[in-house]
């Protein structure tokens, strides 16, 4: 997979409390904009953050933006093409315990007894998740962090 085809731009709906993406500085009047104004950054660097939102009592957030409350914040970065995502990909998959069983698409897991089998289409996002021979899930998975909430979702 090229570097083009490895990272996409997320839309809004996407952002969620562990939300995983990168980010890199916007420019604004010749001058780039830091996120935090505490940490220094590179101007053509990505950084890797997830979204968090603490209590609210707390005034919360997540590490890149100063103001996570903000949503029209998160909207001009994703603008701005300055936050992108992973697709889904091995690496990924296998951060979860599912050990590849050929070189293309499938990986299992077993849990006490239980047997997991994911198959992964990369150029589609498809993915089917099996329990034993039970389809559990079949569908689109771009990222990580979806996988990671499907993935709790049928209680793997």
């Amino acid at each position: 997979m090229e570097n083009k085809e490895k990272y996409y731009t997320p839309v809004i709906e996407e952002f969620h409390v562990g939300f995983e993406y990168e980010y890199k500085l916007r420019v604004r009047n010749g001058v780039f904009a830091y996120m935090d104004g505490i940490h220094k950054y590179y101007p053509n660097s990505w950084t890797k953050d997830c979204f968090m939102m603490k209590d609210p009592a707390d005034k919360p957030f997540g590490e890149a933006f100063s103001d996570p409350w903000n949503i029209n914040e998160v909207k001009g970065y994703i603008g701005d093409g300055a936050i992108r995502v992973k697709h889904l990909d091995r690496e990924d998959i296998e951060s979860f315990g599912l050990e590849a069983i050929d070189w293309s698409k499938f990986y299992t897991k077993y849990i006490k007894d239980d047997y997991w089998r994911l198959e992964h289409y990369p150029r589609s996002n498809g993915v089917e998740i099996y329990h034993q021979d039970d389809k559990m899930f079949e569908g689109t998975i771009k990222n990580k962090s979806e996988l990671k909430r499907i993935l709790k979702q049928i209680g793997v």
